[in-house]
């Protein structure tokens, strides 16, 4: 149910708008009829047409995220996407926990994304992590150039720098929001592939909306922001389906190994 917490949030804003839509309609079409009279029913198609697009976009956005629909239909999520803050704020009114939204958001924006990828294989690629990713006690600086690391073993850093060799494409460390925009920025990447808590992959994927941008969740075995970990065979099965390689079997034997 967690998974779907956004499409219920984002349909009951709907409905609440297209009940707020009704009601202006109604008060406002027949002072527009008094003016001239077309213009009442005019204002009339206008709320019934706009009410039927944000049905037939969330509709399809849910279809298309969880079905085998046609990529073409994809274009309606850029609508729903704007629905966002209207869907936050009445979680927050109901209680939702906001992680539980994130999450759901999270999971979603990755099912389209998938999608999207699939058929048009981006050309540049950015993986992005998190610093917290390396070890706490680890005396070398990554932060902008994730070769110097040393390859000690303590976290899985090591094992993204072989990645980063093995697909060719820029691989980054972030300690925050601002210097990942900025790594953005620079790189211009066509896709991102990213790691972050739920807090920080929501609003990255919302600053570089409409580039798609796959999340990976971290795990916080010690707690937020401290020696946290991530599924490195989840972010190789990615990286597999967008830069297909004939070796891809053996380079994924020689990261794990």
């Amino acid at each position: 149910m967690k998974k779907q917490t956004f499409a219920m949030l984002a349909g009951l804003a709907i409905l609440i708008y297209t009940a707020a839509l009704i009601a202006i309609a109604g008060s406002v079409a027949p002072r527009l009829a008094l003016v001239f009279s077309p213009l009442g029913k005019i204002f009339w198609i206008f709320i019934i047409f706009f009410s039927v697009y944000l049905w037939v976009s969330f509709i399809l956005t849910i279809l298309f995220a969880y079905t085998n629909l046609p990529l073409f239909l994809y274009l309606p999520f850029k609508t729903i996407f704007y629905l966002v803050p209207s869907a936050m704020l009445l979680g927050k009114i109901l209680g939702v926990k906001r992680e539980s939204f994130e999450k759901s958001y999270i999971d979603i924006s990755n099912r389209i994304n998938k999608k999207r990828i699939a058929k048009q294989k981006p050309k540049k690629v950015l993986l992005l992590l998190p610093h917290c990713l390396q070890a706490a006690d680890c005396p070398w600086k990554i932060t902008f150039d994730i070769e110097n690391c040393k390859g000690c073993g303590k976290c899985s850093i090591a094992k993204f720098v072989e990645i980063s060799h093995r697909y060719n494409i820029p691989t980054f460390v972030a300690t925050g929001g601002t210097i990942a925009r900025r790594i953005v920025k620079k790189t211009r990447p066509e896709m991102i592939v990213a790691v972050a808590c739920e807090r920080d992959l929501f609003s990255g994927i919302i600053d570089v909306h409409p580039m798609p941008i796959i999340g990976v969740l971290n795990r916080r075995p010690f707690g937020p922001c401290y020696n946290t970990e991530v599924d490195v065979e989840e972010i190789i099965s990615i990286l597999d389906t967008v830069i297909p390689h004939p070796d891809n079997d053996k380079g994924r034997e020689s990261i794990h190994g």
